[in-house]
């Protein structure tokens, strides 16, 4: 039973942030409702050791409210001012809309996935 302690080390660097991306990123990709948005603003961030860049979204509802975003810190902007991009979001929380193209359900999985051929192998090892 020495590698308990592994388990739970991949269960809380690895396991946690890959349900956590699946719970924020599957109900927009099962309910959310699709628009256009136009990016608005471009923020540069040059103050951490790895710069990053987020996109500001604005968009119009279905209740016709205009709402506004920002994407996630990425390493390139996911689009120039001026340029749309089809946002989903959730008709009872507009601001938590995302980039369609943004979603992470894919690394999520694939994530869980080596988690577990990790821990299968660790089991059979020890």
């Amino acid at each position: 039973m020495d590698f308990v302690p592994l388990v739970v080390l991949f269960g809380v660097f690895f396991i946690a942030p890959c349900l956590a991306i699946l719970w924020r990123d599957v109900p927009l990709m099962r309910r959310g409702v699709k628009c256009e948005g136009v990016c608005v603003a471009i923020h540069r961030n040059f103050n951490t050791a790895k710069p990053s860049v987020t996109c500001e979204f604005e968009f119009t509802g279905d209740d016709g409210k205009v709402a506004r975003i920002r994407t996630t810190p990425q390493n390139y902007p996911l689009a120039e001012v001026g340029e749309t991009r089809t946002l989903l979001y959730l008709p009872s929380k507009p601001q938590k809309a995302r980039v369609a193209t943004d979603l992470s359900v894919g690394s999520a999985l694939f994530g869980l996935a080596v988690v577990a051929a990790i821990s299968v192998a660790l089991v059979l090892i020890y």
